[in-house]
């Protein structure tokens, strides 16, 4: 008798309770770059290497209504949050790494994070 279990979702606690699988990224960027997680983050971190400023916002409007996350030359941010995607954008060009620890639960089953919809079903 198969068990047909549901996958884990964005409430699911366990996998927010063990250490996140490993995933880095680096690269130059210039303009505005989407940086898609394959599954949801229990943790990001960005290190801007380079002289120039960046801005990192989670969603594509938080640019077009000043809602990012200014970070500076040789600066590194760092947070505990939820994410499938991230924003960054650089108006000339920057060496940026991003490293996340990922969870078990895949990006499609997150909710899109909008200026509209609040916090509503990413609790």
């Amino acid at each position: 008798m198969p068990l047909d279990n549901p996958p884990a979702g964005p409430y699911s606690a366990t996998e927010f309770m063990v250490s996140g699988l490993p995933w880095v990224s680096s690269s130059n960027i210039s303009g505005l770059v989407q940086i898609d997680f394959p599954q949801v983050t229990t943790d990001v971190e960005v290190r801007n290497g380079s002289a120039a400023n960046i801005r990192i916002a989670f969603t594509r409007n938080g640019f077009l209504s000043n809602n990012y996350i200014p970070l500076s030359a040789s600066q590194v941010w760092d947070a505990e949050y939820r994410i499938k995607s991230l924003f960054l954008s650089c108006s000339s060009v920057a060496d940026v790494t991003v490293i996340a620890g990922l969870t078990g639960i895949q990006a499609r089953f997150f909710p899109a994070l909008s200026a509209s919809s609040g916090n509503q079903g990413v609790g």
